[in-house]
């Protein structure tokens, strides 16, 4: 029974490993059941979600998608690649996207564009290599109330008229762009930036707090180090620091240590240093890793049966 029990057991992990090594699949769990889609599919796995389902996404090379609805979407991170855009909302009838839309640990190759009527989406460390946009095509469009976390972009670009509500948190951003007129409409909160804007006057006066910036753009700016003030009276400095013995390098990483930040005194409102280090959200674009953290294996005598137990958490 005992040889029986560890080669049942020897199976079980076998079959684990198995699953683990697969690659390019997305995993849409749905009311208690999971189904999987080929990477070339990943489009039916959002179009088969319903509210509130989440979809896993491992580890390999996917197509673009569009989302409108508010489901979860995970990546393995930097491994999880998207080749083409990715869409949240629709370019053609301009639908709500309810509170609820996440997407989590991708790195998009190409472009995130948001175009429609959208309340409540999210992105958490994912790296977008190309812009992250939001459309003007229709006059109904709206943005309010919408998250990015621990991510690295190349590209914002704001259409500030259509925007009601936009946090950038905790994220790394080589160029941000303006394209309207709507003041105050976005924060940038701990972030390391390289160039926080072109506009002219009444354009992308936005709040930037607690960050590390090389070149201001128009804004309103409260706790930030920067190296040097581009726009003249149009960058409103409260309380920063201007400092032209730092750099960012290519990955936006400030040649200052956190310890260095610190002894210097730049700190924020919040009494924490500036940058991507300080504040309570911390940047990063690694994903926890799922492992087996707890595990039983049983015998039903009566009915022939191996119960075997596995709990799932992050590494």
């Amino acid at each position: 029974m005992k040889k029986i029990l560890l080669s049942m057991v020897c199976l079980v992990m076998v079959g684990m490993q198995s699953v683990n090594a697969q690659v390019a699949i997305a995993a849409l769990h749905k009311g208690g059941k999971v189904t999987t889609y080929p990477a070339a599919a990943i489009q039916s796995a959002v179009d088969d979600a319903v509210a509130g389902d989440t979809i896993y996404l491992s580890e390999g090379i996917f197509g673009g998608f569009t989302v409108s609805k508010p489901i979860v979407m995970i990546g393995a991170g930097q491994t999880t690649m998207i080749s083409h855009d990715v869409i949240i909302g629709d370019q053609i009838s301009a639908p709500t996207v309810a509170e609820g839309l996440l997407l989590s640990g991708m790195n998009i190759i190409q472009n995130v564009g948001f175009n429609g009527n959208i309340t409540g989406a999210r992105i958490s460390q994912c790296k977008i290599a190309g812009s992250c946009w939001f459309g003007s095509s229709y006059s109904e469009n709206s943005y309010d109330n919408i998250e990015i976390v621990m991510s690295q972009i190349y590209s914002l670009v704001l259409s500030e008229q259509y925007i009601k509500g936009l946090s950038v948190v905790a994220s790394k951003i080589v160029y941000i762009k303006y394209g309207g007129s709507t003041d105050g409409a976005v924060t940038f909160l701990n972030c390391n930036i390289n160039s926080s804007g072109n506009g002219n006057a009444g354009e992308g006066n936005n709040n930037f707090v607690n960050c590390i910036i090389s070149r201001l753009g128009p804004g309103v700016y409260q706790n930030c180090l920067y190296i040097e003030n581009n726009y003249g009276d149009l960058a409103v400095i409260y309380e920063c620091y201007n400092n032209t013995d730092f750099t960012l390098d290519d990955n936006l990483n400030c040649s200052l240590t956190d310890d260095e930040l610190k002894a210097a005194g730049y700190l924020g409102p919040d009494n924490t240093w500036v940058g991507i280090g300080g504040g309570e959200v911390k940047f990063s674009l690694v994903m926890p890793t799922v492992q087996v953290v707890e595990h039983s294996v049983g015998v039903n005598q009566a009915e022939r049966k191996l119960n075997v137990t596995l709990k799932f958490g992050n590494k």
